[in-house]
This record gives C-alpha cells, sequence and structure tokens, in this order.
C-alpha cells in the first residue's frame, strides 16, 4: 500500500505542497518502517530507515498514542472505529482527504479534486451512503446515514473541530448498543445537530468521485478517483487507510 502511494506522489500530476499522514497501530508502523540493508559505494552493507516509509507519508502517528483514554480499550473492533474519528480531528494539515483502510485512490489528482469540492464556505464533504439519497433534501436527507470511507475536511476550521467533536462523543455513547458495531450512525448524530443549529456547512462527494457499491455503477478506478473496497472486485488491488492534505 505504501509503494502504491510513492508511486502516486512520483507522478507529475501529484501536486505540489501537499503531504501525507499515516495513523496506524504500532506494529504496523514498524513493518513499514523495517530497517532495511542496502551497500554503499564500498560494496558495505548498511542498515538505514526507510525513508519515508517508502516514500508515501510526511507524518506518520500511533493510534495508541493519539486515542484520548475516554476511549475504551475493548472491545477492539469499537475501538479501531473510534481512532477512525480521532485520526480525522488530528490531522496536521488545515485541510484533509481523510481515506479508509479500504479505500483505494486511484490517480495522482485525488486530493485536489476532492478538496476543490469544499469550494469557498464548506467545512466537510461526503459522499450518500444509500443511491436515492441524492433526491432528498434538508431534514429527511440528513436523517440518513452518510459514508466515512473518504471524507474531505477544512481541518483548521473551529466548526470542522467542533462537529468532529461531536461525532467522537456520539460515537462512545453507542459503546453498549448494536450500532456500536458502525460509526455511521454518529456520523449522522453530529452532522444533523451541527447543520441544523448553523454551526456546519456541508458538500457532496459524488458518485462518480468516490465509488461506492451502495451508490455508483461501477467500483474501479477506471471510472472513478477514489474507490471502496475494490478488492471484492479485483483482487490485485492494494487497500489501505490514510490522511492526506
Amino acid at each position: 500500500a505504501a509503494a502504491t502511494l510513492a508511486a502516486l506522489r512520483r507522478q507529475p500530476a501529484w501536486p505540489r505542497g501537499v503531504g501525507a499522514a499515516l495513523f496506524g497501530e504500532a506494529p504496523l508502523l514498524r513493518a513499514l518502517g523495517a530497517r532495511v540493508a542496502k551497500r554503499d559505494a564500498a560494496g558495505r552493507r548498511r542498515f538505514t530507515e526507510d525513508a519515508l516509509y517508502l516514500g508515501a507519508f510526511d507524518v506518520v502517528a500511533e493510534l495508541e498514542r493519539e486515542v484520548p483514554a475516554s476511549v475504551p480499550a475493548s472491545p477492539r473492533a469499537f475501538r479501531v472505529k473510534a481512532a477512525k474519528i480521532v485520526a480525522m480531528a488530528r490531522s496536521p494539515f488545515a485541510e484533509t482527504v481523510y481515506l479508509d483502510f479500504d479505500s483505494r485512490p486511484c490517480r495522482p489528482d485525488f486530493v485536489a479534486t476532492l478538496l476543490r469540492l469544499l469550494g469557498r464556505e464548506a467545512d466537510v464533504a461526503l459522499a450518500d451512503n444509500y443511491a436515492d439519497q441524492r433526491t432528498t433534501v434538508g431534514d429527511p436527507h440528513y436523517r440518513r446515514e452518510h459514508a466515512s470511507g473518504c471524507v474531505a475536511l477544512r481541518s483548521a476550521s473551529p466548526r470542522t473541530r467542533r462537529f468532529l467533536s461531536l461525532y467522537l462523543e456520539a460515537f462512545l455513547l453507542l459503546k453498549a448498543t448494536p450500532r456500536g458495531r458502525r460509526d455511521q450512525p454518529a456520523l449522522m448524530v453530529a452532522l444533523k445537530k451541527t447543520v441544523d443549529a448553523r454551526e456546519l456547512i456541508d458538500a457532496t462527494v459524488p458518485p462518480d468521485v468516490f465509488c461506492r457499491k451502495n451508490t455508483s455503477k461501477a467500483v474501479s478506478c477506471d471510472s472513478c478517483v477514489v474507490a471502496h473496497k475494490t478488492a471484492r472486485y479485483d483482487l490485485g488491488a492494494k487497500i489501505f487507510g490514510v490522511g492526506f492534505k
């Protein structure tokens, strides 16, 4: 996965000034940062840290250090979902494209494409969770879930930070319920509350930008900018999770 991202970053279409951050568990980060043996000009073997995690990431953070004490250690599946929200909130960038581990960027300009959806005013851009959701407006629209696998965020905005705080708060309340297995219900609560209070401006990530089985005609890098769960349809696809400026 790191090699795939590094390949995208080497392409001329990768925008200048755009960095990438990885939030992961310590064992994963240790594997990515494992020492590699190289030979110097004299033929001697030198062990050096693999630069920038194969050239893919500028910032690397251990989730174990980032997740607040309010998030319980178990069940692990719940903690991992909470860590996803924390990763969005702890982005080191002023503007962020968050990707789940199973959302695959397909083009080197995917960051710029998604951030353009924020326009001049939006704090967050989200994809609809259902195909017919685009036909609803107002209160009915916000009473339905949005997808959280590909999100554009104006991270420096106080309104965005407030929204993410409510998102995590709502998710922690779901721990003892069946809905605690998924973060989208908590996202729905936080989004509706902030939009109703006019504390957040949201935009839509269209299905031809973020391809998902529920909303798109095809889930393939041939037809979209970011593809969700491509491994279900393409066994050769690599999948990973990163945050981007």
